[in-house]
C-alpha cells in the first residue's frame, strides 16, 4: 500500500490537504501510468480510496484529529476547511468509490447509495478541478 500512497491522492482528491481538488481524469491516468511503469507495478488503487472514503480524521485539518468520530458528525452537522466542506469532501469520494463497478461491485452500490442520498438532502459542494496553489 505505501507504494501506492501518493498517487491515490490524485484520484481520491487530495484528502488530507486543505485544498481539495479534482485531477483531470486524463492528467491522473497519466500520473498513474508514469508511477506505475516507474516502479515496476500495477496495484489496484480503489481499496486505497475506499479507506479514504470511510476514514473520518480526512474530514479535518491535523490539528483537530483528536478521536472525534468526524465520519459520524458529518452527518449532522457541516464545516468549511479551506476550499470546501466536510460534506463537500465526503459527497466527492463517494462520487470517485461509486466508480468502482468492476473491481469493488456491493461497495460501489453503497456508495451510490450514500451519493444519492447525500445529494437529496446536504446543499451541492462543488469540488475544484484545478489546483490553485502549489502543495
Amino acid at each position: 500500500m505505501k507504494r501506492t500512497a501518493g498517487v491515490v491522492y490524485l484520484r481520491i482528491g487530495f484528502p488530507t490537504c486543505a485544498t481539495v481538488s479534482e485531477t483531470p481524469r486524463e492528467l491522473r491516468e497519466a500520473a498513474e501510468r508514469a508511477c506505475f511503469e516507474e516502479r515496476g507495478f500495477t496495484a489496484p488503487l480503489e481499496d486505497a480510496c475506499v479507506r479514504w472514503f470511510v476514514h473520518g480524521d480526512a474530514l479535518v485539518q491535523r490539528a483537530e484529529r483528536d478521536g472525534t468520530d468526524h465520519l459520524a458528525r458529518v452527518v449532522g452537522e457541516d464545516w468549511f476547511w479551506y476550499s470546501t466542506t466536510a460534506r463537500g469532501r465526503l459527497v466527492f469520494r463517494a462520487r470517485v468509490v461509486a466508480t468502482f463497478t468492476e473491481t469493488h461491485p456491493d461497495t460501489s452500490a453503497l456508495a451510490r447509495r450514500l451519493l444519492d442520498r447525500m445529494n437529496q438532502v446536504w446543499e451541492p459542494q462543488p469540488i475544484d478541478t484545478r489546483r490553485t496553489h502549489v502543495s
